[in-house]
């Protein structure tokens, strides 16, 4: 089981004994596991059970005092969300969009790039209805994953569906399958002039950073490589910083000779030129250079190091994937440079242009380019979903 962060939410049913077993086994398993349950939720099992269980105060009231932001924060807290028991009637206030207490705002301000997990519990008529089965519909059509329910005998005396999952089932479900080891380099190089001032771009790394959590989320062993400054994956089985360009790329040659990767996803912003001179002299990284006077730079060019990736990896099936990104093109032009990358050393390019990208990134549309398909995506966890695809076809 993955050593992740959880928001465990509860809701009105009886089967919420089998959750405590649920939560029980993940805090044994080393996850941090926060609980929040509806007030009905507390008739079926009390909130003492739950603080025993996680050690931590289980969140009720929306507006109690000094925690009154708790369904933002909880939602941004959690690697994933697990909703056990999920009634009929939080489904339908789910699938309808209400926020009326606790359950309904976090379920709401959900961010739409975590996993969050929903499993019913119910009588067998009301899992049946065709209003409850819509619903169920729409919260999968919104990202969120809908478990099945068990089939048997249920607490209310009926037989069939509705019937919550066992717990040893619920916790298979929630194992985080491993695809192997992945790459992802991050942010800008710098390229020194003096000690303290150095040539750069406007790369910050959150692009890296939110795929990274989103691949160690599904199961990759992510190694993230990044430039100084850039930001920083919540979760990574490990972290590498780099400065300049021939720091990037010595790092690159060392991790893909000595480990088998099974993919790199290519995404830092490397230089096109590096320092070959400051006023006809190599750059001095003891000393300042005096702002007083002239300042005259030499430029050499930097080799690419994209095409190269599969020279320097170790295992020769790795997937590389690229990004090239443009400014102020239309997106015909931005997708007609992007293919240029593509070739025998690289499987895919994810094409877009600076101009269209929101600072926060959650608007952040593009087209993944692959050998004869294009796949435009809007978002960052589009583009997960498509690279995830590419790297482990049939896959999820």
């Amino acid at each position: 089981m993955s050593k992740s962060k959880v928001l465990f939410i509860l809701t009105g049913s009886i089967a919420a004994y089998k959750a405590c077993a649920v939560i029980s086994r993940l805090v044994q398993d080393g996850c941090e596991v926060q609980t929040v349950a509806s007030p009905s939720a507390l008739k079926f099992i009390g909130a003492a059970t739950l603080e025993g269980l996680t050690g931590k105060k289980t969140g009720v009231d929306l507006w109690e005092e000094g925690r009154a932001m708790d369904h933002i924060q909880l939602s941004r807290w959690a690697d994933y969300g697990i909703v056990c028991p999920a009634s009929a009637n939080t489904c339908a206030v789910t699938a309808a969009g209400l926020a009326g207490d606790l359950v309904g705002a976090i379920l709401l301000a959900w961010p739409k790039d975590k996993p969050l997990h929903f499993f019913p519990a119910m009588n067998v008529e009301m899992y049946n209805n065709a209003v409850t089965q819509e619903n169920l519909a729409k919260l999968s059509t919104r990202g969120f994953t809908v478990h099945p329910t068990g089939d048997g005998s249920l607490a209310c005396g009926e037989t069939g569906a509705g019937r919550l999952l066992e717990p040893e089932q619920i916790l298979e479900t929630l194992k985080t399958k491993k695809f192997g080891s992945m790459l992802i380099t991050a942010g800008p190089t710098r390229e020194p002039i003096d000690g303290i001032r150095f040539l750069s771009n406007v790369s910050t790394g959150q692009t890296a950073a939110s795929l990274a959590d989103q691949f160690s989320v599904i199961g990759w062993d992510v190694t993230y490589l990044h430039g100084v400054g850039a930001k920083l994956p919540a979760r990574a089985a490990r972290i590498i910083p780099f400065g300049s360009f021939a720091e990037l790329d010595e790092e690159l040659r060392r991790e893909l000779g000595g480990n088998d990767y099974g993919a790199v996803v290519h995404a830092a912003a490397v230089s096109d030129y590096s320092i070959a001179s400051v006023n006809g002299a190599p750059a001095d990284a003891d000393h300042k250079l005096n702002s007083a006077g002239e300042l005259s730079l030499g430029l050499k060019a930097n080799h690419k190091i994209l095409p190269r990736l599969k020279e320097y990896s170790r295992s020769k099936k790795i997937k590389v994937i690229g990004f090239k990104l443009t400014l102020n093109q239309d997106p015909s032009e931005t997708t007609r440079i992007a293919q240029g990358l593509l070739g025998e050393n690289i499987d895919a390019v994810v094409a877009n242009d600076w101009s269209m990208v929101a600072q926060d990134r959650r608007h952040h549309p593009g087209v993944l380019l692959k050998h004869g398909s294009e796949q435009p995506f809007a978002d960052l966890s589009t583009l997960a979903k498509s690279i995830q695809i590419l790297l482990y076809p049939g896959g999820k």
